[in-house]
């Protein structure tokens, strides 16, 4: 699905296995945000495939947060060649709760470590100017990445159409939540790109989703 030149949306539209959306910027550098569960990575690569790119030439993956539905698939990168971004309380994280299945999967943790700590502040990309925003509330170190050329906000598990992220996993915060989404709005984004569901598309649709969820969710965090 294109989004807008350069911006891809891959959509995860079975409501039955848990997987996330996966955006593509073609960049260059081509970025691919979220790639989701390492048994679904073939979906991605078929879909990268369809507009003439294979995996090695990703120059960089972000991950939006460190649960494995959004970056187990790093592991099947060959990470000489594409390099892997990710918070440092993501990675503080994952290290702390290496034990637990449901955040590791089993995983080798040595196959998900950055190379690259982002945080907030501008990511500068071949004259590209994103801003990264740190979103803690789903997981303390939530990055919401916001193109302000073409005004796209890739919100992770931050925040959907008409819902927001879970707070009652490990390193979850109701009241950061809160204050993170808070921060969104300002920004007057024309598309709101979720980490699952629908993406939405329009100014009008973004400010509404917004109010919504301030006037249904926000009593509850």
């Amino acid at each position: 699905m294109l989004i807008e030149p350069k911006w891809h949306c891959f959509p995860w539209r079975d409501p039955g296995t848990n997987n996330c959306n996966t955006y593509f910027f073609e960049g260059p550098p081509r970025i691919l945000i979220d790639p989701g569960h390492r048994g679904f990575l073939p979906r991605v690569q078929g879909e990268l495939e369809k507009l003439g790119y294979g995996l090695d030439q990703i120059d960089l993956v972000l991950g939006t947060h460190c649960h494995p539905d959004h970056i187990e698939a790093v592991s099947g990168f060959d990470r000489r060649r594409t390099l892997f971004g990710l918070h440092r309380d993501e990675w503080k994280l994952l290290a702390q709760f290496k034990n637990l299945s449901f955040m590791t999967g089993g995983l080798d943790l040595t196959s998900l470590e950055p190379e690259i700590f982002i945080k907030e502040g501008e990511l500068q990309l071949n004259g590209e100017h994103w801003q990264l925003l740190h979103c803690p509330g789903h997981s303390p170190g939530s990055i919401c990445i916001f193109d302000p050329q073409r005004r796209i906000l890739v919100s992770g598990d931050v925040v959907f159409k008409d819902g927001i992220g879970r707070v009652d996993l490990p390193g979850g915060n109701a009241r950061a939540l809160k204050k993170s989404i808070s921060r969104l709005p300002s920004l007057e984004a024309r598309f709101l790109l979720p980490g699952h569901g629908e993406p939405l598309i329009g100014e009008d649709r973004v400010a509404s989703n917004f109010e919504h969820i301030r006037r249904t969710w926000f009593d509850y965090l």
